[in-house]
């Protein structure tokens, strides 16, 4: 059952989804092209017009997908949905496949992309070939392993962002919510995100683990784990023994896996109850 309701959600999606993927591929060529007229004026202007249409299309994307999960979960396809004879433990893990799904091919295709409009634009500025730019980009990042820091980060992020709307969305949704509307699932968030702030700024200053950042980044990006809390950093910088933060606190990381946990339980005993159907 999770396979055919992942498949029913994606496919759902991808029908208004796709047009916005070929409007972002239609930018990245555009600008393709007008670089090849090495009109710095024009170019300039096509890259900006074209980098605010493929981030808006993205951006897009996202909106989507949160309107398409709240409209069978609350809004008009939800007595359709949940008429469905299937286990909560595949609704919820179908909710968040199809979410990841979506999050990480639409952040795929920006950075990608903007790692185009950026090769392309240093292209022109400088004034040599695309492949040259592109090498050096290419020896940057493989040299420095900066691409593994932004994987982990972009799962973070996917994680943290689906959990935050199916939270938002289910508990959003409760009776207590109904006369809200699509007030509930907004107002859940809004008091979510402020409280997630503060449990994320306690626990990165708190915690006695973090990320002892390089003295210099043209080494490499080497760091190591020290067992202190960036709260001491702090002190340092407030007292003026120090002019710059170079211990980052990650405490933040173990509170928000144990929130996420709680979250998802909370999301699962909320759905399997039945929330109120507008």
């Amino acid at each position: 059952m999770f396979s055919k309701l992942y498949k029913y959600q994606v496919k759902e999606l991808w029908s208004v989804a796709r047009y916005f993927y070929l409007g972002m591929i239609g930018a990245i060529i555009l600008s393709l092209l007008i670089t090849a007229t090495r009109i710095p004026g024009i170019v300039l202007f096509f890259n900006a017009l074209s980098i605010l249409s493929f981030i808006l299309c993205g951006v897009t994307v996202g909106i989507f997908t949160i309107v398409y999960d709240y409209q069978n979960q609350q809004g008009k396809r939800s007595y359709f949905f949940r008429s469905i004879p299937a286990r909560e433990s595949a609704i919820l893990s179908s909710r968040m496949a199809y979410y990841f799904t979506y999050y990480f091919v639409t952040v795929l295709f920006i950075v990608i992309g903007l790692a185009i409009f950026l090769i392309l634009d240093n292209a022109v500025k400088m004034g040599v070939s695309f492949q040259i730019i592109f090498n050096i980009v290419k020896g940057f990042v493989l040299r420095t392993k900066i691409i593994g820091l932004l994987f982990i980060l972009i799962i973070y992020a996917a994680i943290q962002h689906m959990v935050s709307m199916m939270f938002a969305i289910t508990i959003g949704s409760e009776a207590k919510f109904k006369r809200l509307g699509i007030g509930g699932p907004v107002l859940v968030y809004f008091l979510h995100y402020i409280v997630m702030q503060i449990i994320t700024l306690i626990s990165m200053l708190f915690i006695p683990i973090a990320i002892r950042l390089p003295e210099n980044f043209d080494s490499g990006f080497k760091f190591q784990i020290v067992f202190e809390s960036m709260m001491s950093e702090i002190s340092r910088l407030l007292s003026n023994k120090s002019h710059d933060i170079k211990i980052f606190g990650i405490g933040f990381i173990f509170i928000t896996f144990i929130t996420w946990i709680i979250m998802l339980i909370w999301i699962y005993k909320s759905s399997k109850n039945k929330i109120s159907l507008n």
